[in-house]
């Protein structure tokens, strides 16, 4: 499968739009007190960035020279793009690596001093920021990711590579716990002339070191990371961070001059680091989206493998997206759910999830413990009284288990990036209840373009302001929720999957559909969609547009060349018809006009035994053009466009019909061009068009 390039993917919007969100509750508030109309209608707008006041973002050294008066403020600017600055006669001269091949000397000796011609001696330890010193040869049969910086860095917080370093830092514990893993830190100064004194420059050095968890090669062996950063290519002035990745046979898998997009994209899913290993991902990533959406099975795979494809699919279930074990939890979003956040940790694989860390309180008997273990650690259960409606004291219960929530009819999974969707799906989820439609919401955090922390505040936030009670929450997983933001093909801003449990349909792009046709789209997916319009056009012929009860005009078609004549309807029983619908008055429909112009006498040469029938809407029937062909009384339109105009993005221009009566191509103006008429026109195509509509209505979003 080919994938994606990396400049495919779009940039993630940075912050978290608490505010819109707020603004968006009392525009709610308002509309509920004195109605919709007369509610304030402002646009969503400024997002609240998030706190990310972290040493990975603020590396500038402490006492920096102040170097230039404000008169030139142009040349400092200048001055941020200079080149790095490295020893004019650096002893260890840097190494050329080569992807898929072994690293030039090892791994020790890469990363390790050269001896000291003085000493005699030899650095071969790497330290923690702890002080803790690893000898070098601990790493020996280990994946090795080495990230090299230049510091200071630029203002990088909203940017693509800060995420990625993010991801990277909270991938490191899972990695190193899972497998023989390990990262290393190597830093040196863009220009050591910036800094008043050594001392300034270790603190900077520190200050950036203690965003990391992982080792790193010492600030006081400056020629190893000269070297490092040299031989990675850390050499021009827009450089400023090189990723390489060492596998445990010491070959490099990869290297980027920029922080590698797989860890935000996948996390500690990425091992081992290998191109074989990003296509597994994205063949599991499509897999899953089959089975999930039926529709975007049709889009995505080829004609002569749909049947194939149909066959072998099962559907997705709830405990399938979550990756989890259908006894675990989900939390009600009013109850102190931050707190459980790190109660269930699954592997992302449906096993059973262990205990990380429980700060939950025990009095309230959410949980207890089961006596078995994996791995030395306790395995988690929910009581189950919690499960079912009313706890003991008769209060709402504050968790579900996934299992039961997979019964319900309708399920929302809303996946919050930017809290942008958040005021729209509330409102829908609002309708659906009041009309007694089942719709639940399940939460799930992507918080990764922030300091998490600061995202839960900011979600609480804009839900208690919107006065939200009946969502549930999902124990946040890392893996999960990257893999869940895949599944949206890594998009910066909220999403919503939907599962219908009656036609085990889902939807990737229940957003798109709620936007675009409110609660009148539910159940919410494409599946339902499409079949709810095949339905209705495959019911549509030439006489049930018409009012054949009666007689009179409503059964009447005249002829614009020659003496008018009264023609039934059903003497079109037999031939093949076109309705065309007046839209000649604007430039498409002109357009349209002009190409069936030009191809009536060709398509009455291929279809001697078709008619062509003119439908003029009531503004334009005086100026309707003169054709050889029949047209309906302007008094029967009006009906005729209303039965066919029954969704407002459905605006035919020619209808197709069959020798049958029935409908077979609603957009037949495709077929026609340039005076030659398609053999297909007359083809039953509807399913095709359909789709393609429901595609548009979705990238409407």
């Amino acid at each position: 499968m080919a994938l994606l390039d990396e400049d495919d993917f779009p940039s993630p919007w940075p912050s978290f739009r608490i505010e819109s969100t707020l603004r968006r509750a009392k525009e709610m508030e308002e509309e509920k007190r004195v109605g919709a109309a007369a509610a304030a209608t402002a646009r969503l707008i400024d997002a609240i960035n998030n706190d990310r006041m972290r040493a990975l973002e603020t590396a500038g050294p402490p006492n920096k020279k102040v170097k230039r008066s404000e008169a030139k403020e142009e040349e400092e600017e200048d001055e941020e793009d200079k080149a790095p600055i490295y020893p004019p006669h650096m002893k260890r001269k840097p190494i050329v690596i080569e992807q898929n091949k072994s690293l030039p000397g090892g791994v020790e000796s890469f990363l390790c001093s050269r001896k000291n011609k003085k000493t005699k001696e030899k650095r071969d330890f790497l330290v923690r920021f702890s002080g803790e010193r690893v000898p070098v040869t601990s790493l020996r049969g280990k994946h090795l990711v080495i990230c090299a910086f230049l510091l200071p860095l630029p203002n990088i917080s909203d940017d693509d590579d800060a995420r990625v370093c993010r991801a990277m830092i909270d991938s490191y514990p899972k990695l190193c716990e899972l497998h023989d893993f390990e990262m290393i830190m190597v830093a040196r100064m863009r220009d050591q002339a910036d800094f008043s004194s050594k001392e300034d420059e270790e603190a900077a050095f520190n200050r950036f070191f203690s965003a990391f968890p992982c080792l790193a090669v010492p600030f006081s062996d400056s020629r190893s990371r000269d070297f490092i950063c040299s031989s990675l290519g850390l050499t021009r002035p827009d450089s400023f961070m090189d990723v390489l990745i060492v596998d445990d046979k010491e070959v490099v898998v990869r290297q980027s001059g920029m922080a590698d997009p797989f860890f935000l994209w996948y996390g500690s899913r990425y091992f081992p680091f290998t191109q074989s290993r990003v296509e597994a991902l994205s063949v599991e990533r499509e897999g899953m989206k089959i089975r999930m959406d039926p529709i975007h099975m049709e889009f995505s795979t080829p004609k002569d493998q749909i049947d194939q494809v149909k066959a072998s699919r099962t559907p997705l279930s709830l405990v399938d997206l979550l990756g989890c074990h259908p006894s675990d939890l989900l939390w009600k979003c009013t109850a102190d759910w931050e707190d459980k956040k790190m109660c269930f940790v699954g592997d992302g694989n449906g096993n059973q999830l262990v205990l990380k860390r429980c700060s939950a309180n025990s009095n309230k008997k959410v949980l207890q413990k089961c006596s078995g273990s994996r791995n030395d650690q306790h395995v988690l259960r929910p009581c189950s009284h919690t499960t079912t409606g009313r706890d003991d004291n008769d209060n709402a219960k504050v968790a579900v288990s996934v299992s039961e929530l997979s019964c319900k009819r309708l399920v929302g999974v809303y996946l919050c990036i930017d809290g942008s969707f958040m005021a729209e799906l509330f409102k829908v989820h609002q309708q659906c209840v009041a009309q007694g439609l089942e719709l639940e919401v399940v939460l799930v955090f992507l918080p990764f373009f922030g300091d998490f922390t600061s995202f839960v505040h900011n979600a609480k936030l804009g839900m208690n302001a919107l006065k939200i009670s009946s969502w549930w929450v999902a124990s946040y997983n890392d893996e999960i929720s990257r893999r869940l933001w895949g599944m949206c093909d890594y998009e910066w801003s909220d999403k919503l999957l939907v599962l219908d449990g009656a036609t085990k349909a889902g939807e990737l792009n229940g957003r798109g559909l709620m936007n675009n046709l409110g609660v009148e789209g539910y159940p919410f997916t494409s599946y339902n969609l499409v079949e709810k319009l095949l339905s209705r056009l495959r019911s549509t012929t030439i006489e049930s547009l018409f009012d054949v009860s009666t007689e009179g005009v409503h059964n009447i078609v005249l002829r614009d060349q020659g003496p008018p004549f009264a023609l039934h309807v059903s003497e079109l029983k037999g031939k093949k018809v076109l309705l065309y619908f007046d839209y000649y008055s604007n430039m498409e429909g002109g357009y349209v006009l002009k190409k069936l112009e030009g191809c009536y006498d060709r398509m009455k040469q291929v279809y001697p035994n078709s008619k062509v029938l003119f439908v003029p809407l009531k503004e334009f029937a005086k100026s309707a053009p003169k054709m050889p062909w029949l047209t309906l009384h302007h008094s029967a339109a009006d009906s005729v466009i209303k039965k066919i105009w029954w969704y407002r993005w459905v605006e035919p221009n020619i209808l197709a019909f069959g020798k049958d009566g029935r409908l077979c191509c609603w957009n037949a103006q495709y077929h026609l061009d340039n005076g030659a008429v398609s053999d297909s026109l007359f083809a039953d195509d509807l399913r095709e068009e359909v789709l393609s509509r429901v595609s548009e209505l979705l990238s409407e979003d």
